[in-house]
């Protein structure tokens, strides 16, 4: 699994939301492992199955989760918007690697009054056509 960022934000929520999840596979496989005493081989069975399912799991939570705080934290700290909670969860692909790797820092927002970064940021999700509003 790659955790991938585009900030210090996002880096922190990815390793917040990945570390717990990772270490409860292992300790849950460990433990049926030990529970059951089967073969040996029967942990590593565990743990495959863990991976998975921590995956989809990590996936629905970075999703839900930690792409919208990410992309809060960023906005109203980093830039300084005046964004809400939904606010990021329409805007959160914007500030995420798209399917080229590029993403929009718009750092050029910082100069603006801060009562128009908010505004700035949808219009620069509309001219990339992330959104239609």
């Amino acid at each position: 699994m790659i955790v991938s960022y585009t900030h210090p934000f996002s880096l922190f929520i990815n390793i917040a939301l990945l570390a717990p999840t990772g270490l409860a596979v292992i300790f849950v496989a460990g433990y049926l492992d030990s529970f059951y005493r089967l073969d040996g081989v029967w942990f590593y069975v565990y743990l495959v199955v863990g991976f998975f399912v921590v995956r989809r799991v990590y996936w629905f939570l970075q999703k839900k989760i930690g792409s919208p705080l990410g992309t809060f934290l960023y906005c109203r700290y980093t830039l300084g918007a005046d964004v809400s909670w939904s606010d990021c969860r329409i805007i959160y692909p914007f500030f995420s690697y798209n399917s080229e790797g590029i993403w929009h820092p718009m750092t050029h927002v910082k100069s603006l009054p801060k009562e128009l970064r908010r505004e700035a940021i949808f219009m620069g999700l509309r001219q990339t056509n992330k959104i239609q509003k």
